[in-house]
């Protein structure tokens, strides 16, 4: 059985699906279609309500994450990046900083103890990995993410940085995948191999790093 309730980062307990989770876990809802279901906001009240306790507090541990540590424009454009440019908060209604507030409350209404929601560990000592990562792809984001001329996300790469350093290492990778499968980035064989390794390190469910396995152009 898995444990109920996440609250330790590098716990091998806390990988409890062979999914994603977390913000990229909700980011995924935000598909090209999303409006047809209600509201930006509604979207997450349907997930908390229909997910179990373990997505929840995923949720609201990197929600925490970007709050606590991150900087307005950072969370914004890391969030429209795992969206695939679907959903932007740059907008003086819902900014990205109001956007994960929103999360946490919505999170802690829905669990037993909002107490044991919590940053983690930081996961320093893959830091490095993180960044080299992000600079091995870095004309590809630029290129299909900064510059597109419809969905372009300005300052990408910046970011994804700025996450690896700042805020966690952990949920920068997680972001750096989901931008690689919502923007399509080749990857050649020993990227994804890499890839895979840090999968590994942090322990992940079988499928986190395995979906991006189309990618890969030998």
């Amino acid at each position: 059985m898995y444990p109920p309730h996440i609250q330790d980062e590098g716990s091998v307990s806390i990988r409890f699906t062979d999914d994603d989770f977390g913000i990229t876990h909700l980011a995924s809802f935000f598909h090209q279609d999303w409006k047809s279901s209600g509201s930006a906001r509604s979207i997450v009240v349907d997930y908390v309500e229909q997910m179990p306790e373990t997505y929840i507090l995923a949720l609201a541990n990197d929600a925490l994450k970007l709050v606590s540590r991150g900087d307005e424009n950072t969370v914004s454009i890391l969030w429209e990046c795992a969206t695939g440019s679907n959903h932007s908060l740059r907008s003086a209604n819902e900014t990205g900083l109001i956007w994960f507030q929103y999360i946490i409350h919505i999170c802690e209404v829905k669990i037993d103890n909002p107490d044991i929601i919590n940053v983690g560990n930081n996961f320093s000592n893959l830091r490095t990995n993180i960044i080299k990562e992000i600079d091995s792809v870095e004309s590809a984001l630029v290129s299909l993410v900064e510059r597109n001329f419809t969905t372009g996300v300005p300052g990408a790469v910046s970011a994804l940085k700025n996450c690896a350093l700042n805020i966690s290492p952990e949920l920068a990778f997680r972001v750096l995948l989901r931008v690689l499968m919502e923007y399509s980035i080749d990857l050649n064989s020993f990227q994804y191999g890499r890839l895979l390794n840090l999968g590994r390190e942090f322990d992940y469910g079988e499928f986190v790093v395995s979906r991006l396995s189309f990618l890969v152009v030998e």
